[in-house]
């Protein structure tokens, strides 16, 4: 064979070869199982149904940093921030709008009225997290009119912001946490607005408010916020469930007619809240009446422990005493464990610096301190639910003429302490009492009433003052009672029904008297 020939046939069994070694990849032994590649699905058999491969769902907008580490929807081609850090500003037209949901997320900095000299009209957010997170929003109205107006409308439309702001409108949280655990600091606005959960946590500095309400009117609108206030400021209204709940409200110089409202069950409850009258600014106070006087519409727990646990301060630095028209703690247990201190500051040193014009105290009034003023004058306790005033103890001074004491309940009064100093110090003398009306079974039981009549006239004599009647209707209603008159005190009428209804029941001039049967006292 020659050189040729063999180069030849040496060729031919290489490309044999290698064919083979093809089809033995292309076709495996059926001993050894393959797995199917993602890009190509299995080759179907009559004995091995196919294996089917399920891609993960991935949605439409991702979520991604924005400028400020919170997350934001990936940008669609309707934002307004589309790159991360963007500064947005209104280019003279005296609004920006964030209608898009986190259409404004991304932005480092949203500016209204402050690129030339037209002013702000509005800042809107009418889109969910539409400024979500942003740290830098500046915002500036016209000066001396109106403001310019910021509404977070949608929900979490400007949760968790940072907003300046100068000559501002009233400012509107409207919706669902939209402007949860946000801090504002306005200058020269106009009160603001929470809706239903919209302004927990949140930080709102107001100086120079011109006017306005500072409005909770939501479910838990302002659970945990704190609102500075710096004049202006009428009222403040708690209207909801839980509206105040743990908030912290502090307001210099409020105006006069001012009213703290909290209208729904535990409004108010364990709000702190601070109202300070400043000193004057010019002279001393010299210059003012003394006949003068702040009138106040009041305080308002409407509801049912409206105001529990609720820490009240007046600091009176000014040169006026205030008047307060209402104090209302008529709702089961609308001011209990509450705490009012009407005489901080330097004017409250001074006897004369606070009147309550009128009070509407429950029986929550006998868990409350520093109502004391709230006594003077004080025309009924009300003991309506069962144990309601069970195992107090509780002293007022200088009551109303036709004074009383109703117990309405099962146990209502059991075991109660109550004390009554008529000290001369009323509107005017007290000749008259109600009485003491236990009018359920146990109502009254093993009570304790002690009365300290120090009235004397313009002539040094003692004045007398009569109990109308003490009823115990109800079994074991006055079952244990003890009635302590001291002296210049004469009970007209006691009426005892039921089984047992007095028991054991005393009327006695001092602690150590045997006493005299109630039922036979008049």
């Amino acid at each position: 064979m020659n050189r040729l020939s063999l180069f030849a046939t040496l060729m031919m069994l290489h490309f044999c070869s290698s064919a083979i070694d093809r089809r033995l990849l292309q076709f495996p032994s059926q001993n050894v199982p393959t797995q199917p590649s993602l890009s190509q699905p299995p080759i179907a058999t009559p004995y091995q149904p196919p294996v089917q491969v399920y891609q993960p769902y991935v949605p439409a907008a991702q979520q991604v940093p924005g400028y400020y580490g919170q997350l934001c929807d990936a940008p669609q081609s309707d934002f307004m921030c589309r790159v991360a850090g963007q500064i947005l500003n209104d280019m003279a037209s005296g609004k920006i709008e964030c209608n898009n949901d986190y259409s404004c997320c991304m932005c480092g900095q949203i500016s209204c009225g402050y690129s030339t000299n037209q002013p702000c009209n509005s800042v809107t957010g009418n889109g969910e997290y539409a400024l979500y997170g942003v740290q830098s929003i500046l915002v500036r109205g016209e000066a001396n009119k109106a403001g310019a107006t910021l509404d977070c409308g949608a929900p979490n439309a400007c949760n968790s912001v940072s907003v300046t702001g100068e000559w501002m409108n009233t400012v509107i949280c409207g919706s669902t946490s939209s402007c949860t655990s946000a801090r504002m600091e306005l200058l020269y606005s106009l009160g603001i607005f929470c809706g239903v959960s919209s302004c927990i946590d949140g930080t709102f500095i107001l100086r120079g408010n011109r006017g306005g309400i500072l409005d909770c009117g939501g479910y838990e609108a302002c659970v945990g916020a704190t609102f500075m206030v710096d004049g202006g400021i009428e009222v403040v209204s708690c209207g909801s469930e839980r509206a105040c709940k743990n908030a912290k409200i502090s307001i210099i110089s409020p105006k006069e007619g001012f009213h703290l409202s909290c209208g729904g069950n535990n409004a108010c409850e364990n709000l702190e809240i601070e109202l300070i009258v400043p000193a004057p600014t010019v002279g001393d106070c010299r210059a003012f009446s003394a006949s003068s006087y702040i009138k106040w519409t009041g305080v308002s727990c409407s509801s049912n422990d409206a105001c529990k646990g609720l820490k009240f301060t007046l600091k009176n630095d000014g040169c006026v005493p205030i008047l307060i028209e209402n104090l209302n703690c008529e709702s089961g247990g609308s001011c209990s464990h509450s705490v009012f201190d009407f005489f901080a500051g330097t004017l409250g040193q001074w006897s004369n610096s606070l009147l309550i014009q009128n009070c509407k105290c429950g029986s929550s009034c006998l868990d409350a301190s520093g109502i004391d003023p709230c006594f003077n004058n004080l025309r009924v306790v009300e003991c309506l639910q069962p144990q309601i005033c069970a195992s107090q103890r509780q002293l007022l001074s200088n009551i109303a003429n036709g004074f009383l004491l109703n117990c309405g309940a099962l146990q209502a009064c059991t075991n109660l302490d109550f004390s009554i100093n008529i000290a001369g110090a009323s509107n005017n003398l007290i000749r008259t009492v109600t009485g003491f009306h236990c009018v359920s079974s146990y109502a009254c039981q093993y009570m304790v009433v002690r009365i300290n009549n120090m009235q004397y006239d313009s002539l040094g004599q003692m004045i007398a003052t009569t109990v109308e009647s003490v009823l115990c209707i109800g079994d074991y209603a006055c079952d244990g009672v003890q009635i302590i008159t001291g002296a210049n005190v004469y009970i007209s009428h006691v009426q005892c029904q039921g089984t047992n209804a007095c028991r054991s029941c005393f009327v006695k001039q001092t602690v150590y008297d045997v006493g005299v049967p109630c039922d036979q006292a008049t």
